[in-house]
């Protein structure tokens, strides 16, 4: 089954497309984890017939203090309180368990930070060079960053209930850019929930629909589990050209075709399932064009876009679309 969340319980009993009921749980680096009501909270969401979603507030919107010990250590207690006193009582009845909910962009937090932004502009001259810093940069590094601290402090919780990350990519608004802070390589254990998508993605819708489920004011079905055939190879931090991306994006949209993304490094464990892959010739490394040359041997066939590559299966995007009249 897959969460259909509601934000409170009158959405909950007016709409019975939902099948699950958020309860918020105060989890910040101040709180005194007392958390009198929540017996009575899940108690109620039983009663309703509801599966229990929990949100549990870290604290990072206020204060997210990546580097912080301190705050790590009291984060991790509010972890480990939820997982005796709420996860293992109540797992058979859970359905996910949401950690975070904001915009994922942590800019002013790392400017803030003298060590924090002298890793930043070190990870920046390594992936991007003499390139000039943008917003992009900061978004990149900041969801690099805040996913590895999210995995590690929620660590104990990571089993077969999904984890949860909520992101609100209202100021991120084109394809390329999401596809980038979307990317695989940073949620191998906790999905991502978006609102605003402008890309293709397993994981969660925020007030619209998503693959894994959705959560929300109002009810929103599931995307279909199509089984898709056709992924396209996301091209290294920091050799993206951003304007073919999005055109190509823009194109596959139009012809109504679905696809996958997924990081170049992570190719071969990705083409399960896949007919096609599509690649970036310009940026992809010696080791994708080698992958690629074991997807030909799978029976596969790439996808081109620029110069050819010189693979045994191997055709250009306006090609594929003419040999299946689309």
């Amino acid at each position: 089954m897959k969460p259909i969340i509601a934000e409170t319980g009158y959405e909950f009993v007016r709409d019975k497309k939902f099948n699950s009921l958020n309860i918020y749980i105060d989890g910040r680096p101040d709180s005194d984890l007392s958390w009198d009501m929540l017996k009575t909270e899940i108690d109620i969401a039983l009663k309703l017939g509801a599966k229990l979603s929990f949100e549990l507030d870290l604290g990072f919107s206020s204060k997210a203090l990546l580097r912080d010990p301190a705050s790590f250590f009291s984060r991790g207690i509010a972890i480990s309180k939820f997982e005796e006193e709420v996860y293992k009582p109540y797992k058979d009845h859970i359905s996910a368990i949401i950690l975070y909910r904001g915009d994922g962009f942590f800019k002013e937090s790392i400017d803030k930070d003298v060590s924090l932004y002298t890793d930043f502009l070190s990870w920046k001259n390594d992936l991007f060079g003499d390139k000039l810093i943008d917003h992009q940069m900061y978004r990149i590094f900041s969801m690099e960053l805040f996913m590895q601290y999210l995995h590690r402090v929620s660590a104990v919780l990571i089993d077969d209930i999904p984890l949860i990350a909520l992101f609100d990519l209202k100021d991120c608004l084109r394809p390329s850019h999401q596809a980038e802070i979307l990317s695989k390589s940073f949620f191998p254990y906790i999905f991502p929930g978006i609102k605003n998508a402008q890309i293709a993605f397993r994981g969660f819708g925020w007030r619209e629909s998503g693959f894994l489920g959705a959560i929300g004011h109002a009810t929103f079905q599931p995307e279909e589990a199509e089984e898709r055939t056709f992924g396209i190879a996301l091209p290294e931090i920091g050799k993206m050209a951003y304007d073919l991306f999005d055109e190509t994006i823009s194109f596959l949209k139009r012809h109504n075709i679905s696809y996958d993304v997924f990081p170049e490094s992570l190719m071969t464990e990705s083409w399960h399932g896949l007919n096609h892959i599509l690649v970036f010739s310009e940026t992809l490394s010696a080791e994708g064009v080698r992958m690629l040359r074991g997807f030909n041997a799978a029976g596969g066939e790439v996808i081109t876009i620029g110069k050819r590559l010189n693979l045994v299966e191997e055709i250009d995007l306006e090609e594929f679309v003419r040999s299946r009249g689309i």
